[in-house]
């Protein structure tokens, strides 16, 4: 063990990313059974500590920098490590004023943080940063008590701010829900017709409570949207799950610029890096035409909401047939309603011949009985997680495409870079190593605990 933990240093040093040991048949620095244990061993060597944070209520954060502007929108391509220097605040909205009192985060000696009074130095059990926070962070998830919402909340509430329509899960029949218009009939599909939503467009100024609060495109899905919060000037920006990669089937992300921002990072981890999509297209049209030789039916299991309708983009229909199961079919639809061009995709029938076409399917289909009917077939996941060796196997599969609707490691740094905020939480999968990143190249980052976050299949 001790062997491998020498391995798992050397392949961490230097930049932080992982690097490619191979001793005979074995790649010991990926010989774990998955990344999550993988990342495990990493925050062992690294002794890093997840971060629960203490907030109070009318906590907002402070000193930005300077360089920060309103209406400034940032390079995404040119993208450099974020850093942070001590500069003086330029307020997001002038006209706006500044708050007159302030608390501060401190870090204990066991390296754990709360909120105090302001005093002293930079020292443990003393301040590090002048704070005082738009969020709280709940048993129900991310509140905003200025403004009387929670963000994304995974518990039953009366007002939730909604950044995609998977976010909808477990949320009650009473609850009232504000999310981005294009993703409203999406929203209103899962939650049902009698439900209590309220749709706004993109960038429409709402007030809510003492803070103005804005939606903005995040690239996730159809109508997937990160929160802007505006309180005395100060800005703080959720952006729930988004990605930059180009995607016909919704709007482009859009960087906020902002003090704080809240980012997930699911895919948090420099191994995660997605190829191109004219690659992922050559991939899978490849995959079907090899099936057809052999008389065998193409599945292709991908997340019904926004990913099969984004690889159906991608797809020649030439080739043959292709059909969705229900769950596919319902919400192609929806996107069409929306004058979203897809490849031609016929509702699965009861019987058919199979062996030249392609056929769409929730991951949950996998290994069950509903795929006997294809005969002969060849099965393949769109995901993430194929990134990681094994994955395929694992899950007896025949084929895996490294395809995902959220960013990947160098999205997320560019994504941090663009907001050029002066502190980062992060939650939602791999928070540890991407803190430790900000941290080590001067940024304040911390990482909360979270149950929004869904794993991508």
């Amino acid at each position: 063990m001790r062997f491998v933990h020498a391995i798992v240093r050397a392949a961490v040093d230097g930049d932080g990313s992982l690097a490619s040991w191979r001793f005979g048949r074995v790649h010991l620095a990926r010989s774990f059974e998955c990344a999550r244990n993988l990342d495990t061993e990493v925050a062992q060597y690294r002794r890093i500590r997840l971060c629960r944070v203490v907030v109070e209520k009318n906590v907002v954060a402070i000193s930005p920098q300077a360089w920060l502007a309103a209406k400034e929108r940032p390079n995404l391509v040119q993208s450099g490590p974020p850093r942070r220097t001590n500069r003086a605040r330029r307020n997001l909205a002038p006209h706006r004023g500044q708050l007159p009192w302030t608390n501060s985060l401190y870090a204990d000696g066991y390296g754990h943080s709360s909120i105090v009074k302001q005093e002293g130095d930079c020292t443990p059990g003393k301040p590090i940063m002048e704070s005082m926070p738009l969020l709280e962070i709940t048993p129900n998830g991310l509140y905003c008590p200025a403004g009387d919402f929670f963000i994304d909340p995974w518990g039953p509430v009366e007002r939730a701010l909604l950044t995609h329509a998977h976010a909808a899960g477990a949320l009650s029949r009473g609850t009232s829900y504000l999310t981005a218009k294009p993703g409203e009939a999406l929203l209103r599909a899962r939650v049902g017709p009698d439900a209590l939503i309220e749709a706004a467009e993109y960038g429409a100024p709402i007030t809510m409570g003492s803070v103005h609060v804005s939606l903005h495109p995040a690239g996730h899905i159809l109508g997937s949207a990160q929160v802007r919060i505006e309180h005395a000037g100060e800005v703080w920006a959720v952006s729930g799950h988004y990605k930059l990669a180009a995607d016909s089937t919704c709007a482009p992300f859009d960087p906020l610029p902002c003090h704080t921002f809240v980012t997930e990072s699911t895919y948090g981890l420099p191994i995660f890096r997605w190829r191109e999509d004219s690659a992922i297209r050559e991939a899978v049209n490849s995959w079907w035409r090899a099936n057809q030789e052999a008389g065998r039916a193409s599945l292709l299991f991908a997340h019904p909401i926004g990913k099969a309708q984004r690889l159906l983009t991608l797809l020649d229909a030439s080739i043959g047939p292709i059909y969705c199961h229900e769950s596919v079919a319902s919400v192609n639809e929806l996107y069409r309603q929306q004058g979203i061009e897809l490849a031609p995709a016929a509702p699965l029938l009861a019987q058919g011949d199979w062996r030249k076409a392609l056929v769409f399917a929730p991951p949950s289909a996998h290994n069950s009985g509903w795929l006997k009917r294809f005969g002969p077939a060849s099965t393949a996941l769109a995901s993430g997680w194929m990134r990681i060796r094994g994955t395929r196997r694992r899950r007896s599969l025949d084929r895996g495409f490294v395809f995902s609707n959220l960013a990947d490691w160098p999205a997320l740094l560019r994504v941090i870079e663009a907001t050029r905020a002066e502190r980062i939480w992060v939650t939602g999968g791999f928070r540890g190593p991407l803190v430790r990143w900000i941290e080590e190249r001067s940024g304040n980052a911390l990482a909360i605990e979270g149950q929004w976050e869904e794993a991508e299949p």
